[in-house]
């Protein structure tokens, strides 16, 4: 593992805490070394658990061909992304 940014899941009063965690993983065999994995930990009883029974794991230029697609063909993820970026530049 590279990196990971880690964000707190918004959960009801009382329930499992969950993190929603993205990685920047390193393979260096692979053509294009830098993928992208999303998942998540939750924590019961105590004891943080990788919680994500499947993950989505991609090289980074795959992640990049997802994200333009879904953005020319869907006007609501277009607009997620707009206010993303909006939110970065604060």
């Amino acid at each position: 593992m590279k990196d990971r940014a880690v964000v707190e899941s918004t959960n009801e009063s009382g329930t499992v805490p969950y993190w929603d965690v993205v990685d920047l993983i390193e393979f260096k065999d692979e053509k294009e070394s830098e993928w992208i994995r999303i998942g998540y930990y939750r924590k019961p009883k105590h004891r943080l658990n990788w919680g994500s029974q499947t993950t989505i794991t991609e090289p980074v230029s795959i992640w990049k061909r997802i994200l333009v697609n879904a953005a020319k063909e869907k006007k609501w993820f277009h607009n997620l992304l707009e206010d993303v970026m909006s939110e970065v530049k604060k």
